[in-house]
């Protein structure tokens, strides 16, 4: 069953400058952090360190309780990273099965000899950038005819300890109604920390798609019993 995952488009973090949306952030994250310590350092304090009487003894838990601590709120991230390296390894690769016939029209003359216009030195004259538009325009519109492709398919691969989802998008010859190309994407807006401060929208885990996409010449194949495009 495609059950939706509540993640946006991805979008880099990286190169961000420091906005007060961002600022804020940052400083509830200081906040919730120094919060944490202090809860923290009154457990050790008042439940533990009175009933170790060895100073040795002491540090060793410490240490170990500081390293816990520290690690308990990001536990499901840790965990989840892992768990999304190998569901990035097992996704499928792009799946062609085409070319698909077509005929005489924006691709193909009448002899099936693909329709390009020729390569211009320098700045190529007004004529000449009307005739590229125009060819342009009526392929998009015959490829629009060949090749349908509808909204991307998600479901949910697994909800914890992070939610993963997939992307499938599948291209389909119109003609015939069978596909024509399959690939597939996975993401996650990590951890709950990474949610609850809104940072998974930005998808920071992201698997694109694999395998070899092909060029939009090596989609179709000249076939003069496919008939004339519209």
């Amino acid at each position: 069953m495609i059950r939706a995952v509540p993640l946006e488009n991805p979008a880099p973090l990286s190169g961000q400058s420091c906005s007060k949306e961002n600022c804020v952030i940052a400083l509830v994250v200081l906040v919730v952090m120094a919060v944490w310590m202090l809860l923290g350092y009154l457990v050790f304090s008042k439940a533990i360190h009175p009933r170790i009487r060895h100073w040795k003894g002491r540090e060793a838990i410490a240490v170990l309780l500081c390293a816990a601590w520290l690690a308990a709120p990001f536990l499901d991230e840790i965990i989840g990273a892992q768990d999304f390296k190998r569901l990035c390894r097992e996704m499928p690769e792009t799946k062609f099965y085409g070319p698909v016939p077509v005929g005489p029209g924006a691709f193909f003359d009448e002899k099936g000899n693909p329709i390009r216009l020729p390569e211009t030195k320098g700045k190529p004259a007004p004529e000449e950038v009307a005739k590229r538009r125009e060819l342009r325009e009526r392929q998009s519109r015959e490829w629009d005819d060949i090749i349908d492709s509808p909204p991307s398919q998600w479901r949910l691969l697994q909800n914890g300890p992070i939610p993963i989802g997939e992307s499938v998008d599948v291209y389909i010859h119109i003609a015939t109604g069978k596909p024509v190309l399959e690939t597939y994407s996975r993401y996650s807006p990590g951890g709950f920390i990474k949610r609850g401060l809104g940072w998974g929208s930005h998808a920071p885990y992201q698997c694109p798609s694999k395998g070899y996409f092909p060029k939009r010449e090596e989609w179709m194949v000249f076939s003069a019993e496919a008939g004339s495009a519209r």
